[in-house]
C-alpha cells in the first residue's frame, strides 16, 4: 500500500477491518473495490484473486500444557483437546475444514469447546487455559503471555491471504492497485472453482 500511495498520491485509499465473508459479500454487491481476505476453498467465478501470503497452521496451547514442551504436536495428540475456534461467519465457512479432516484421518474427533469473534480473544482464551487453538503462523501473535505455539505435522493446512476484486471492474485506480500488488507479490492466482 505504501508503494501504491507513493506511485499514485492522488488516489485515496479507504481501509477497514472486516471479516472475509463480509468482504466477499460486499465485493459481490459492488460496494467494495478490493479486499485482503482469507479466500474460500472455491472462489466465486465473478471474483479474481492474487495470493499475497501463505501461512502454515500451528497450534496455540497454554504455556503450562504438556504439548508446550514439544516442538510439534501430532494429530493423535489432539484427541480430547478442547478447541477454541473463530466462529463461522467471521472465519470463512470452510476455514477449519482441512484441519478437521487431518484430525479425522488420524482417528481423532475434534471437540470444539468455544467459539470467539476474533483471533485476539481466541489467543486470550488459550492463555486462560480454556483450550488449544489452531491458528495461522502469524508472527505478531508470538509473544502473547501464557501462550506457546507448537507446530503441527508436515501435512498441516496452509492458509492464504489474497487480494480479491471483481473480474468485471475496470476502474483505472483498481487496475493500478492490482498492478502494484502483482509486482510486489507476483503469481500464483487462485483459480475459481478449484
Amino acid at each position: 500500500m505504501r508503494q501504491f500511495q507513493r506511485r499514485h498520491p492522488g488516489v485515496q485509499l479507504s481501509l477497514g477491518d472486516h471479516s472475509s465473508p463480509w468482504q466477499l459479500e460486499v465485493l459481490t454487491r459492488g460496494e467494495l473495490d478490493a479486499g485482503f481476505l482469507r479466500p474460500p476453498v472455491r472462489m466465486p467465478a465473478h471474483l479474481e484473486s492474487l495470493v499475497v501470503r501463505r501461512e502454515p497452521m500451528r497450534l496455540a496451547v497454554p504455556s503450562a500444557h504438556p504439548l508446550a514442551k514439544q516442538g510439534t504436536a501430532s494429530w493423535r495428540e489432539l484427541a480430547g483437546e478442547p478447541l477454541i475456534l473463530v466462529e463461522p461467519g467471521v472465519a470463512a465457512a470452510d476455514y477449519y475444514s482441512a484441519f478437521f479432516e487431518r484430525c479425522r484421518q488420524a482417528e481423532v474427533e475434534p471437540v470444539v469447546r468455544q467459539y470467539t469473534g476474533n483471533v485476539a480473544t481466541q489467543v486470550w482464551l488459550v492463555s486462560a487455559g480454556l483450550g488449544v487453538a489452531p491458528l495461522p503462523n502469524v508472527p505478531d501473535l508470538d509473544n502473547h503471555p501464557g501462550v506457546t505455539f507448537v507446530g503441527l505435522p508436515r501435512d498441516a493446512p496452509v492458509g492464504e491471504i489474497a487480494l480479491v476484486w471483481r473480474r468485471s471492474d475496470t476502474s483505472p485506480a483498481l487496475l493500478r492497485f492490482i498492478a502494484v500488488a502483482e509486482a510486489s507479490f507476483g503469481p500464483p492466482r487462485i483459480d475459481p472453482g478449484t
